[in-house]
């Protein structure tokens, strides 16, 4: 047989939906007959179908040798390169396949794309106005004009390009995603599920719709719904640690301690640098008991990202809980140089110096804490019995006035203070049962 019929064959495999069998003859037409441009560019279309990125961006070098000037096999090698983070080389190949073809759509749009990707959202604002100048009927201008908009921070804005997208192409389930993103962002809950939802009618495939709506779940604390939409997720991704590490998250949440180390088993084997996912270890160690194991994955998630203040804050939480109240201190008070504004840091803080007897220095940190967070009952509880501690039993009571939760503790309390022979020794002992 001749390299034209292995290649004539090969598309007949294709028809038949049988991509492995259809790269196997483009392999020997190529070999039969290396100047063969069609079959090189057949079987990069075929191995990036199959996951050979390698394989795509070698088969479409070939193709570019034998014909540089088809903006096609420029674009279709863009995206081979932008899937195996080249992106430099991918946005100047796109930019070419825009040049060689300026009034397609198509290239126009793959350059956009990747410049939004890429964190190049004026300049995909800029390509995306022309799109539409190009064809006020095709939803690719107004989608990526919202996407950009959404990026740069105006979601509003980009909402009305995005409903315009869905309007123009009511059956792409990217417009309905993008524009549930930009709900999210305004805090519309309701209406970015039931986009997401839109969305995953139209593509029941996309990992990353299924992602984006798990997080909107997560987010609202429905963590049995979360479960499954991350199980989606991660099922269609499985090399997704971003996606292991939420579901574990969410597994935890629901007291469902195995499947959340299953979870994070899964993360950091995905990612060694995975952050979250190695803070999920860490806490399940820690459960365990495994302390030392439990700081050892703190460390890691610390090299992943030493910016962040999260694994000093969870190595201080691990040496409290073990009673190593200076290793503690000296982690939350790392944690707080990364991020002065983190309240779990500064309550954790007056929690360790509480815990030291030091109730003076616990005060400060305690009171930042509810200034960041007035939820935060048990910050509330330690600020009152530190108040207590420090000779403040008035104002250590304005402060228990708004955390005693029942209306008997509330008079259980003001008996104590009105007995005015109780020495105040006395006192801190009933309010240490009380808190405790």
């Amino acid at each position: 047989m001749t390299a034209s019929e292995y290649y004539e064959k090969a598309l007949e495999y294709l028809e038949e939906n049988q991509p492995d069998k259809a790269a196997a003859a483009l392999h020997v037409a190529v070999e039969l007959d290396p100047t063969h441009l069609e079959a090189w560019a057949e079987l990069g279309g075929v191995l990036d179908q199959l996951g050979d990125l390698d394989g795509a961006r070698e088969a479409f070098e070939q193709a570019l040798k034998l014909d540089p000037s088809d903006p096609d096999l420029q674009l279709a090698s863009a995206r081979v390169l932008f899937d195996l983070g080249k992106t430099f080389m991918a946005l100047a190949r796109a930019r070419r396949a825009a040049q060689l073809s300026p009034y397609s759509v198509d290239a126009q749009s793959g350059v956009a794309g990747m410049l939004i990707e890429s964190g190049q959202f004026e300049e995909a604002l800029r390509v995306a106005q022309g799109i539409r100048a190009l064809d006020s009927t095709c939803s690719e201008g107004p989608r990526l004009q919202g996407r950009a908009l959404l990026e740069l921070g105006n979601p509003t804005e980009a909402a009305g390009h995005l409903r315009q997208a869905i309007m123009l192409s009511p059956d792409d389930p990217a417009p309905p995603a993008d524009l549930a993103d930009c709900m999210a962002a305004l805090g519309d809950v309701a209406e970015a599920e039931r986009l997401y939802r839109r969305s995953l009618d139209l593509d029941n495939e996309s990992p990353n719709t299924w992602f984006n709506l798990a997080t909107l779940l997560q987010r609202a604390g429905r963590y049995g719904e979360a479960v499954e939409a991350f199980g989606r997720a991660v099922s269609l991704d499985p090399g997704d640690a971003q996606g292991w590490a939420w579901k574990g998250v969410c597994h935890r949440h629901l007291g469902e301690y195995e499947a959340a180390k299953e979870c994070a088993r899964n993360a950091v084997e995905r990612d060694g640098a995975q952050l979250d996912g190695w803070l999920l270890w860490a806490s399940c160690c820690a459960e365990d008991g495994r302390q030392e194991q439990a700081l050892e994955a703190t460390e890691r998630a610390r090299e992943a990202d030493p910016a962040s203040p999260f694994p000093a804050l969870y190595a201080a939480d691990i040496h409290l809980q073990a009673g190593r109240l200076d290793k503690a201190e000296a982690s939350v008070r790392e944690a707080l140089r990364l991020d002065p504004q983190l309240s779990g840091a500064h309550s954790l803080l007056g929690e360790i110096l509480h815990r030291g007897k030091r109730w003076r220095d616990a005060i400060e940190p305690l009171r930042m804490a509810l200034e960041r967070t007035p939820q935060d009952d048990l910050a509330r509880r330690l600020l009152g019995m530190s108040l207590l501690r420090s000779g403040s039993p008035r104002e250590a009571l304005r402060v228990w006035r708004r955390v005693v939760p029942t209306p008997e503790e509330r008079q259980r309390v003001r008996l104590v203070l009105l007995v005015g022979g109780v020495a105040l020794l006395g006192i801190a002992g009933l309010i240490a049962a009380f808190v405790s």
